[in-house]
């Protein structure tokens, strides 16, 4: 409301003389109390929560790409007959004494069968598979995680890890790594380089390898040489 100067009259905002005197209205005569004052949050407030939303639905979906499980095993799977294959050369590689060098040739489907049929149950995962080409051994783990209490009920995480490693000399170098469907980059990669290679490095098996002089990666197969 505007109170008039002249006689005192209120008169509603946008007049511009006054309805009860016909004198021309002042705006010094608007006080504080008068002006009504309008959110300050409005069209701000909208978009922070747009901003808001975007984010949950943006770490929804990325949750989703990361425990969404991969569930078919990589590279060519192997027989019953892939544990003696394996186990074999494993023994020749592990007798050595020092002083001796020994390589040996494994093929991707032996390794295969030799990690599906003596190491995924020692092991507790669900699966673990190699997929071998030229320069490069791409290794999946799925695993679960949990399980977790939800109320009266008991929920696991089936989880897919997959990581590559290139052949660089006596060892293998890290290279790509993803979760699930989501690639991990930088640091990030280490959430599934780490479940892997803690997986790998506790089976006794472990204890052969450490002794690698040379590792080389060709099609289909993984040729290792240990050096005492």
């Amino acid at each position: 409301m505007i109170t008039c100067s002249q006689c005192g009259g209120t008169n509603d905002l946008g007049r511009v003389f006054c309805t009860t005197c016909g004198a021309k209205l002042e705006l010094t005569a608007l006080s504080n109390e008068e002006v009504p004052i309008r959110g300050q949050g409005g069209s701000g407030g909208k978009i922070a929560a747009a901003v808001v939303v975007m984010i949950l639905v943006s770490a929804l979906v990325l949750a989703g790409l990361c425990f969404v499980p991969v569930s078919d095993a990589i590279g060519e799977q192997g027989s019953p007959s892939s544990v003696h294959n394996v186990a074999g050369p494993l023994r020749a590689l592990s007798g050595l004494r020092s002083g001796q060098s020994l390589g040996r040739s494994f093929p991707e489907s032996d390794i295969n069968g030799y990690l599906a049929l003596a190491v995924v149950k020692r092991a507790r995962v669900e699966g673990i598979s190699v997929d071998v080409k030229q320069d490069a051994i791409a290794v999946r783990l799925i695993r679960k995680l949990g399980p977790y209490k939800i109320g009266s009920r008991s929920l696991s995480l089936p989880v897919t890890y997959q990581v590559t490693y290139s052949p660089d000399g006596g060892s293998l170098r890290r290279a790509g790594a993803r979760m699930g469907y989501l690639p991990l980059f930088g640091p990030l990669k280490s959430f599934a380089f780490k479940p892997i290679e803690e997986v790998v490095t506790s089976q006794h098996e472990w204890r052969t390898f450490r002794d690698v002089k040379a590792v080389r990666a060709g099609k289909d197969a993984v040729w290792v040489e240990i050096s005492r």
